[in-house]
């Protein structure tokens, strides 16, 4: 029987400074007679760039950025469906802002777009008027943005991710 691994955020670990990151980490349901996982991967990220039009995602082919968001679920979280069904968490920041001339007039956006796919934790990043996309599979660090949008969305709990 394969055992099953879940993916586990964890609090990266402090160096010189306070980390405010999450680590992912993909452990088994099962436990031994001491109470450890069975087995667990550590991912390995890996990152790729694609034009702006067709992009591929866990397996997927995506023909814009559009096929992440095709069903509303909860905008509010940012939570949505792709083409295919699978959850997707949408993260998004503005564009920095650095005089009131930029307040008025700043309206572009970097996204983030999480998602799990063949057992990985996938991050798709593009910026408003960008001419590229990155994907990330098997993401390991989760930057503290997208973090906090996760548990607000309500997608870790004890500690699971369950996007």
């Amino acid at each position: 029987m394969k055992n099953e691994l879940i993916p586990m955020i964890f609090k990266k670990p402090n160096t010189m400074f306070v980390e405010t990151n999450r680590m992912i980490e993909w452990i088994s349901r099962e436990k031994d007679e001491t109470g450890q996982p069975l087995c667990n991967r550590i991912p390995e990220p890996k990152e790729r760039e694609f034009p702006i039009i067709g992009f591929v995602a866990g397996g997927m082919l995506y023909p814009t950025t559009l096929s992440l968001m095709v069903r509303r679920r909860d905008k509010s979280k940012g939570l949505y469906s792709d083409i295919y069904r699978r959850t997707v968490l949408i993260v998004n920041e503005s564009f920095p802002c650095f005089d009131s001339e930029d307040y008025q007039h700043e309206n572009r956006y970097y996204h983030w777009a999480y998602l799990i796919g063949q057992g990985h934790l996938i991050c798709v990043y593009w910026e408003d008027e960008g001419t590229w996309i990155k994907v990330t599979e098997d993401v390991r660090v989760v930057n503290e943005r997208a973090w906090k949008a996760m548990e607000q969305a309500g997608l870790i709990q004890d500690g699971i991710l369950v996007l």
